[in-house]
């Protein structure tokens, strides 16, 4: 009988996961590609109005970092604000802004006082907002979806995103050609309001990760993660290598169309939109890639292929043909981009989770804005041939570089456990900047073990909330030293251990004689200010 109420118990949470997948996850899924449409129709239309409007092939590829260079700028203390508060107000309040701010741009179209300027200040408050809301998109799926679905979901964001990079710029260049400027514009502004509203109606409340943090305390929290998580650093890396040199293709296809081709804004649409396409085949074809490669060998075939499409952009003789390499392009920036996510997404608990997806999106966005105006330059000083062929041999030494010392494949999720330690602590003051010692006596023989195995901690105590860590030998005991800036602080990191460092600790107090001896002290507020992160 237990058994069969377990069945049924079981078939009922599928339900309900099933229903909330469908009635939730799905239709914010919509809204999401909704705005990543919106937000191709304004960087078409802007670099395509730039185009036009100058000579200067670095001033259009500026049109692109504009637009990526918020994520370099703002992504991390998004994702911070992300972790505590609402993550549904974010995205509302991301969509409300790009509303206003299409409606704005229309206006100025229509009388007339549209200017470069502008439009390049629009692009970059677009890229602000984008930066809000995509943290809190990546990190509000994993509350949305939850066991065997999260891979799709995730790999449908990646696919999202690249279904907005075929409608979008096939819908900005059908607006630009058919009615102009403020029509583009106008339709965006429309479009921002109905994701603003999805988001109103259908995202549940959600309670956020740490509240208790102050912003700037998140921020430095989420900094100091990344300097002590080597795998996130790989995941970000990586992700550097492929899209600083792909930024090429985005940053140069304006200046291809008008020049190479003398096209038009559709034309231009349509090349932009085969990015997208491609990215459509990939996705339908990733399930079955992943069933044959890791995610390091996805990386390595994507950008030598990707590095072999952008090697014959010069050589393309038609339109047509250009677009099939942006088709590749897209193929490859799919693969890429879903994998560098799915890696990182593995590598991150709740409470870090929009921090850290911040990033590697400040990765991927910083490199496009840096790629982008690099290949700007180097277009106005040796030409748009020159400039495709340093990049492509560029990717192809990166993706080499990067699949020989970043592996970033990872065979199960991490997941966090309480310290098997730190717990052993009580604090009166919650408030009060403490230091907590803990004294190790390893038995006879097992010192330098014990000294290995410590060391390993380092990393675990900084990654979740110390300020302070050093380690020093004393006689047959070991002696480590970690400072919090408050109790409240060493709480928090006791929980925030991942299952790893756990077991580390306990392979610690199994070569020990006896349990360890803690000791936990009040600092006083001069030492509290002068303690550093330490090592000995």
């Amino acid at each position: 009988m237990s058994s069969e109420t377990s069945a049924s118990a079981g078939q009922a949470g599928g339900d309900l996961e099933a229903r909330r997948y469908l009635t939730v996850f799905l239709p914010l899924w919509v809204a999401m590609v909704a705005l990543q449409s919106g937000l191709l129709i304004h960087d078409v239309g802007a670099a395509w109005i730039i185009s036009r409007e100058t000579e200067s092939r670095s001033l259009v590829a500026l049109a692109q970092t504009a637009s990526a260079l918020p994520f370099f700028l703002f992504a991390l203390p998004a994702g911070a604000l992300a972790d505590m508060v609402e993550r549904r107000r974010i995205v509302q309040a991301a969509a409300f802004g790009l509303a206003g701010l299409s409606l704005v741009v229309a206006l100025a179209a229509l009388s007339g006082t549209i200017t470069v300027p502008l439009l390049l200040l629009a692009s970059f408050v677009n890229g602000c907002c984008n930066a809000a809301f995509t943290p809190s998109w990546q990190a509000m799926t994993p509350e949305l979806v939850s066991g065997e679905r999260l891979q799709g979901a995730l790999a449908l964001n990646s696919l999202g995103v690249n279904i907005a990079r075929s409608i979008g710029p096939l819908t900005s260049g059908l607006l630009l050609f058919a009615a102009g400027p403020a029509a583009a514009f106008l339709f965006n502004a429309v479009l921002y309001s109905a994701v603003a509203l999805a988001f109103i109606m259908i995202a549940p409340r959600s309670a956020p990760m740490a509240a208790q943090e102050s912003l700037l305390s998140a921020v430095r929290g989420g900094l100091a993660y990344v300097r002590h998580e080597r795998g996130l650093q790989a995941v970000a890396l990586r992700a550097v290598a492929f899209f600083i040199f792909a930024a090429t293709f985005w940053a140069l296809v304006p200046v291809v169309v008008r020049e190479w081709f003398h096209g038009t804004s559709l034309m231009l649409g349509l090349m932009v939109g085969s990015v997208g396409l491609g990215a459509i085949i990939g996705a339908r074809a990733l399930k079955s890639l992943r069933r044959r490669f890791d995610l390091d060998q996805l990386m390595l075939g994507a950008g030598l292929l990707a590095a072999l499409a952008m090697a014959c952009v010069p050589l393309a003789p038609l339109p047509a043909a250009l677009a099939a390499l942006h088709a590749v392009l897209g193929f490859c920036w799919l693969l890429s981009f879903s994998s560098i996510h799915l890696a990182a997404q593995l590598r991150l608990t709740p409470w870090i989770r929009a921090r850290g997806t911040a990033v590697y999106l400040i990765s991927v966005f910083g490199s496009l804005a840096v790629g982008s105006f690099a290949s700007g330059l180097l277009a106005d000083h040796l030409g748009i041939s020159v400039t495709f062929w340093l990049s492509a041999a560029g990717l192809l030494l990166a993706t080499l570089a990067a699949f020989a010392r970043l592996r970033i494949a990872i065979a199960a999720p991490v997941k966090l456990a309480h310290s098997a330690i730190l717990p052993a602590v009580t604090v009166l003051d919650r408030d009060a900047a403490i230091m907590v010692t803990i004294t190790y006596a390893p038995r006879d023989g097992e010192q330098q073990a014990a000294e290995r195995v410590l060391s390993h901690l380092k990393a675990a105590r900084l990654r979740t909330g110390a300020r302070y860590w050093s380690s020093q030998r004393t006689g047959t005991l070991l002696v480590e030293r970690i400072g919090y800036d408050s109790g409240e602080r060493l709480g928090r990191s006791a929980m925030r251990h991942m299952a790893e460092d756990v077991a580390a600790e306990a392979e610690l107090l199994g070569l020990l004689a006896e349990a360890p001896e803690i000791a936990i002290a009040q600092e006083t507020p001069r030492a509290a200010q002068t303690g550093g992160s330490a090592s000995k």
